[in-house]
């Protein structure tokens, strides 16, 4: 069996994280699971509001690392990742 390099790994990685932010039952279920909020979506102060504060960065963030487990991707997580998974 062939093994994946470092950069197709983190691509498959990314994949299948994508595939995850839109959907929207796997969203309900990170939300239910950590008690953040969704994301506002839109063009309005609230939005902007969202951003400044640190919310969204925060939410896409802990997002990402929780996907990652929930759907066993740690293997193919970049290095980064791999070290905030603990």
């Amino acid at each position: 069996m062939q093994q994946l390099t470092a950069l197709q790994s983190s691509s498959a990685w990314l994949a299948q994280l994508n595939k995850a932010w839109r959907s929207a039952e796997l969203r309900e279920q990170f939300e239910a699971e950590t008690g953040l909020k969704p994301l506002l979506i839109g063009n309005s102060l609230a939005v902007e509001q969202q951003a400044l504060s640190g919310a969204a960065a925060r939410y896409h963030d802990e997002f990402r690392l929780w996907a990652t487990k929930r759907l066993g991707l740690e293997a193919l997580a970049p290095e980064e990742i791999k070290g905030q998974l603990s």
